[in-house]
Formats: structure tokens, C-alpha cells, sequence
């Protein structure tokens, strides 16, 4: 009931991935497809240029589903998952925007997460990454595929073991779960 009633009042882009544990989470699309998309492996974003939607569009969806949540058409809102492909290549700024907006509407959220590539993970400070966890993001789902240098530049995952290190070290300590 909850997706597909969400998935009326929303208009999302293409096919929208998400990981299984966040199936019941809102998603909202603030980007759309993947920054990187030059991963071998991976052609869920290929038909998608990356693009990151206006805050005005995110806003107006994030008032829609408080909405319906005040109106009881609705459950309220407990997980919230930022899609597209790696939402987390949004600047800094914006993100607080968005994270603030969600707080105030969606007071209810426990948990925002979002996917993440170490190279945006590495353009981050910590301070910047603690900033977002004080904003209720909690968790990244980083995918490094693998522990060998050799065959991250085969698969063309832009970034090598100790990058993918690097940045979930940084995401740990600004308390972000990965």
C-alpha cells in the first residue's frame, strides 16, 4: 500500500533503484542517474543523464507527502532514501537544504540514506559528512565490489581499494553508517 500509493503522487524518472532494506522508505529522487556511470558492471543509470533536480520540485514533493501523511492517506514517514545513483555528489549546501526541508515536514524520519562512490565520499570533509549526519543523514550504501586495485580499474569503478578505505573511514567518523 505504501509504495504504490507514493509512487501516484509522485513522479519519479525511469526506473528508480533502491537498496532491499529501504522498500519501505519514501524515495526521493533528487538526482537523476549516476555521476560515474562508467562501471562495467552496472546499467541501471545508462539510459539516465546525470542531473540533479531543482530543490524548488523536491520541496513541493516533500509538502505532497506530508499532505497526505496529515490527511491519513498516507503512513507517516520514518525512512527516507535520496536516489538517484549516487545522491550523495550533490554539494554540501544543497544537501542541507534538502535535509532540513525533509526535518521540517517530515518530522517523524528516523533515518535518510543514500548511495555513495568513494570519490564523492573523498570530496567530502568530515565536518562536512557530521553536518549531514546532524541533519538526520545515517546511512551510505558504498559498493567498493572489490578489495583489488586491479580489478576495480578493470570493472572501471573510478577508484581504488585504499579510496574506497578512505572514505568509509571518513563517513565512520562523522558517525554515518555504511
Amino acid at each position: 500500500m505504501w509504495r504504490s500509493s507514493v509512487q501516484q503522487i509522485l513522479d519519479y524518472e525511469g526506473p528508480v533503484y533502491r537498496p532491499p532494506s529501504e522498500a519501505d522508505s519514501l524515495i526521493l529522487q533528487a538526482t537523476i542517474g549516476c555521476s560515474w556511470n562508467h562501471c562495467t558492471y552496472c546499467a541501471m543509470y545508462r539510459h539516465k543523464e546525470y542531473r540533479e533536480r531543482p530543490i524548488e520540485d523536491l520541496v513541493d514533493e516533500i509538502r505532497v507527502v506530508r499532505d497526505h501523511v496529515e490527511q491519513g492517506r498516507l503512513e507517516p514517514v520514518r525512512r527516507v532514501f535520496v536516489g538517484d545513483g549516487d545522491a550523495l555528489h550533490m554539494s554540501t549546501e544543497r544537501w542541507v537544504h534538502l535535509l532540513e526541508e525533509v526535518n521540517k515536514h517530515l518530522p517523524r524520519v528516523t533515518r535518510i540514506s543514500c548511495y555513495a562512490t568513494a570519490q564523492n565520499l573523498m570530496k567530502k570533509s568530515v565536518l562536512e559528512l557530521s553536518t549531514l549526519r546532524e541533519l538526520g543523514l545515517r546511512l551510505l550504501y558504498i559498493g567498493p565490489e572489490s578489495g583489488d586495485d586491479e580489478t576495480l580499474k578493470a570493472i572501471a569503478k573510478g577508484a581504488t581499494v585504499a579510496d574506497h578505505v578512505e572514505g568509509a573511514h571518513r563517513a565512520t567518523q562523522a558517525g554515518i553508517e555504511q
